[in-house]
């Protein structure tokens, strides 16, 4: 997201009416994605489900990192481009946070659920410094669509991570092991 803002906003020059628009987009995408995580979730096995929006999230920052966008090009299409990657991505975000964090609940023991939250927010916190740190320096000397590019794959292998773990079979009916 770090390179998403000063791609549309410089790279782009797309007014920050239509930077607002992308973001809203995200959020309704978002939205839509919460709200068939759970069936996704039930059908497909909370493992299944999260891989699906793991893998989905990859897409967006892959269209814009390769889409022939310019400052010239048409705001309609930019916009139309930008928001639709924004749609996707948002919707990719629903469907895996929502299965992704309610598995942890429910396979958490309840003693500790409060540390496991803690260390997970805090780690996630981490690596969104670092990640927007990392973002601005491969933005600086690879550009804007190869550092789209990269972060994509970062999405990607995080999939992949998925694939070759036990997760991929995870169920939400799975139970916490209690001591």
């Amino acid at each position: 997201m770090t390179v998403f803002a000063v791609y549309v906003l410089r790279e782009l020059a797309l007014p920050a009416w239509a930077f607002g628009v992308a973001l809203a987009a995200a959020g309704i995408g978002g939205f839509a994605g919460a709200l068939i995580a759970p069936s996704l979730g039930a059908r497909w096995g909370a493992g299944r489900a999260i891989l699906c929006g793991r893998t989905l999230v990859v897409v967006p920052w892959l269209v814009l990192g390769f889409a022939p966008l310019t400052a010239e090009t048409d705001v309609v299409l930019a916009l139309a481009v930008v928001a639709g990657a924004q749609l996707l991505y948002g919707a990719a975000m629903g469907i895996e946070d929502a299965n992704d964090i309610s598995y942890r609940q429910s396979v958490a023991p309840d003693a500790i659920q409060g540390r496991m939250n803690a260390t997970i927010r805090t780690v996630n916190r981490a690596v969104f410094f670092v990640g927007a740190l990392a973002a601005g320096v491969l933005m600086t000397i690879l550009g804007f669509a190869q550092t789209l590019v990269v972060g994509a794959v970062v999405f990607a292998v995080a999939a992949v991570v998925i694939v070759v773990s036990p997760l991929r079979t995870a169920r939400h009916d799975d139970v916490a092991e209690v001591e």
